[in-house]
């Protein structure tokens, strides 16, 4: 009898744990009414960047992780560091990676933004915090499909730029990373960063 008892405290224990998981996950939802499971079925790409790599293969590319909503954000990049450039015989591009947004108004300013520039990759899966892997998997299988013939690629976002900017500079010892800046002069390598801050970083 004992037994049979233990069994059903067991038992409720475990269906009582089940529940409240289920709406705990419910609740941790990044988005409001969202699941936590945002990719979609369709596998194709949404926004394709204007470059033919094997035509022309670019040294380095790199891949920007960016949200519909910091539109200034990536017009200061295009204007300073991430713009198209040659650096000593050597070719740069920078791609913004996108993913989707239930927002009509950002979802249109992105698509003249598309229209304008050509480049923005972009897949069919929610644009969120918890998504970023699915993003970095995105530019990666984008340069693996279409641009093999970089030498190399470089990811990061705007987060990891500012901290590089509003850093108080490297280490003792440490070479300063001038590379991210294209090798520009130390004076106008410092106007990029001011110009980036005020936008980027605000």
């Amino acid at each position: 009898m004992a037994y049979v008892k233990m069994r059903w405290v067991y038992v409720s224990l475990v269906v009582v744990g089940a529940l409240c998981l289920y709406f705990s996950l419910d609740s941790l939802s990044p988005s409001q009414g969202e699941p936590l499971a945002f990719k979609k079925k369709n596998e194709d790409f949404l926004q394709l960047p204007d470059i033919d790599c094997r035509q022309d293969p670019p040294f380095l590319v790199l891949l920007v992780t960016s949200s519909h909503e910091q539109l200034l954000a990536r017009k200061a990049i295009r204007q300073t560091w991430g713009k198209a450039s040659t650096v000593q015989g050597k070719r740069i591009r920078s791609f913004f990676l996108l993913g989707t947004t239930n927002s009509g108004d950002l979802s249109r300013a992105v698509a003249q933004e598309i229209e304008q520039y050509h480049d923005i990759i972009q897949k069919d899966f929610l644009d969120v915090y918890f998504n970023l892997t699915l993003k970095t998997m995105m530019g990666m299988e984008w340069v693996s499909r279409f641009c093999p013939q970089a030498t190399f690629v470089m990811k990061t976002g705007l987060r990891h730029v500012c901290q590089y900017l509003l850093s108080d500079g490297p280490a003792p010892g440490q070479e300063p990373n001038d590379a991210v800046f294209h090798g520009l002069p130390e004076a106008e390598r410092v106007s990029h960063q001011e110009e980036v801050q005020q936008v980027v970083c605000q």
